[in-house]
């Protein structure tokens, strides 16, 4: 059974990061950065390839089928849910599995077990080998996994020894099309104070075919992990896994948004910022990349007193919240998933397959199902 703090991450996750954006205008006639991202985690796809995604761009039409009249169905799921809030339990021995599952990382030389702890590493006991994971060859299963994270690990604590061009350039063979690479690679340049290579990595992600920050990959090769080795069942491994990577949304875009805040003045860069924004907005798989997209588009059309863009941009957000952030439904099955094994395969199997707005749709239409079952009682 999963316990309060983690169901609470899964529908909660975003609280830390509208705390961090939540800075106070200069421009007191457009609406404070709380406003405009205060939302909560959805997860995403795996697979890269554009033509298969409901991406946040069709929104509106990809949500037809999530959002329905207040029926009997909609109803069932919510009581479901809400007998569920009522009866959690934190698990002590779940806990216990969880920490047996680190030191089997730690014991193991296998490639896979140690990028599982590259990846979790705030829950080992050991600090991470530096040489270790610059230097470990990756799997073709897993490069673009192990490049993220000795990405991250740049940008979070540079070392010239692994941080330079020859790294960032493995982008060109990684992911070679995929922005949001060559943006973890401008934070990187930034954390160094060189504008100029920063601003050449926006450029670049700025013209990429899609954005994709593998968060739907990471829970799936996480869960895949702990089924390997640890007693956890299903539920317990795909709740830790989310709850692993959602501790790290939103950190890889600080330091593009301060940056860009900071440089408002300056013309060009503020318009490499909006293209950012852009970018995000009409290719994200994640709700906070889609909502970091449209904050960097207003903070331009705030300061450069263009209202009417302003206006568009903030109808987009308060369509995002009625359909997604305010939808009953979508948080009910947010719960059971955390108890159902079925919806949870379901949303992470449509996930990987198809993106997260087809992932969520899914879902809903499936719980929706499950509830007009008298027995259906999936928390007891």
């Amino acid at each position: 059974m999963p316990s309060k703090a983690i169901l609470l991450i899964i529908t909660l996750v975003f609280t830390a990061y509208i705390l961090l954006l939540n800075r106070p205008s200069s421009d007191n006639a457009f609406p404070s950065a709380s406003a405009l991202l205060s939302t909560k985690q959805i997860p995403i796809k795996s697979n890269s390839t554009i033509e298969q995604t409901a991406t946040f761009e069709n929104i509106a039409s990809s949500t037809e089928k999530l959002i329905a009249p207040s029926n009997a169905s909609s109803i069932k799921l919510i009581e479901l849910a809400d007998n569920c809030l009522n009866n959690i339990n934190d698990s002590a021995e779940r806990k216990i599995k969880q920490d047996d599952y680190i030191t089997a990382l730690e014991l193991s030389a296998g490639s896979d077990d140690k990028l599982a702890l590259y990846m979790q590493n705030s829950r080992a006991k050991n600090s991470e080998n530096l040489d270790d994971i610059f230097l470990r060859s990756p799997t073709s299963a897993n490069d673009r996994l192990l490049y993220d994270r000795q990405l991250a690990l740049c940008s979070e604590n540079f070392n010239q020894q692994y941080c330079h061009d020859e790294l960032y350039d493995q982008a060109h063979h990684i992911d070679k099309d995929n922005a949001y690479l060559w943006y973890l690679i401008a934070s990187i340049h930034l954390s160094q104070n060189s504008i100029s290579d920063a601003l050449e990595a926006i450029h670049l992600g700025n013209n990429k075919a899609y954005f994709n920050d593998y968060h739907f990959e990471k829970i799936s090769f996480i869960e895949q992990s702990y089924q390997k080795n640890s007693g956890l069942s299903f539920n317990n491994r795909l709740n830790s896994a989310i709850e692993m990577t959602s501790t790290s949304l939103g950190i890889n875009y600080t330091t593009l948004i301060n940056f860009c805040e900071l440089q408002l003045e300056n013309i060009d860069v503020a318009d490499s910022c909006l293209q950012m924004g852009s970018q995000l907005e009409q290719h994200s798989q994640t709700s906070i990349a889609y909502m970091m997209g449209l904050y960097l588009q207003q903070l331009n059309y705030r300061h450069y007193f263009k209202a009417e863009l302003y206006k568009e941009i903030q109808q987009k957000l308060n369509k995002y919240h009625q359909d997604v952030t305010d939808n009953k439904a979508y948080h009910a099955m947010s719960t059971l998933m955390s108890f159902d094994e079925r919806l949870g395969r379901t949303w992470l199997n449509a996930g990987l397959a198809k993106g997260e707005i087809f992932s969520i749709t899914q879902t809903i239409s499936e719980a929706k199902v499950f509830s007009q079952d008298d027995n259906y009682h999936p928390c007891r």
